[in-house]
């Protein structure tokens, strides 16, 4: 697959929490829209080089806050979030796939990256030997889940453990 500007940054949106919540709120609950916009506030630091693969695009509206240009490629194994995607117009090329058997072939990205998708997903390591494998040399491979303190961070909860309940 080449990209046009193969080798350049993804031009990620004028990083800043106030753009991502903004973004988010036309398509997503409260609750999503703190969790995407701490998201997009990490990833917002980081160089996407193109070609860029997006494991696990869902509906494409995470995509489509982060980068103010099109990704190269997404892949989900779902047809109705990637029908949503369509509509965005986020993405190059999209692919309805598992993870674990990407439709690309060896070395075609210079970056990939999975967004709190990984922990969906029964055989993890299958998928990163998948990201492995189609990453050029020397390609960055993005990777975020939540860790087993995220529940600990959930407004819910956070308003519980100030009751003390």
């Amino acid at each position: 697959m080449s990209a046009p500007g193969a080798g350049e940054r993804l031009t990620v949106r004028q990083p800043g929490p106030d753009v991502f919540v903004e973004r988010l709120l036309a398509n997503s609950m409260l609750p999503r829209v703190l969790v995407r916009t701490a998201e997009c506030t990490l990833l917002s630091k980081i160089d996407f080089m193109r070609p860029v693969l997006d494991i696990g695009s869902g509906d494409g509206t995470f995509a489509n806050t982060l980068f103010s240009e099109q990704i190269d490629a997404g892949i989900d194994p779902a047809r109705e979030p990637m029908l949503a995607s369509r509509s965005l117009a986020g993405y190059r090329h999209l692919a309805q796939a598992m993870g674990d058997t990407l439709p690309f072939r060896d070395g075609t990205f210079a970056t990939v990256f999975s967004n709190s998708t990984l922990e969906h997903i029964p055989d993890p390591a299958a998928v990163l030997r998948e990201m492995s494998r189609v990453a050029q040399p020397g390609a960055a491979c993005i990777v975020t889940v939540p860790s087993e303190h995220f529940p600990n961070y959930l407004l819910g909860s956070t308003v519980l453990n100030a009751l003390r309940l």
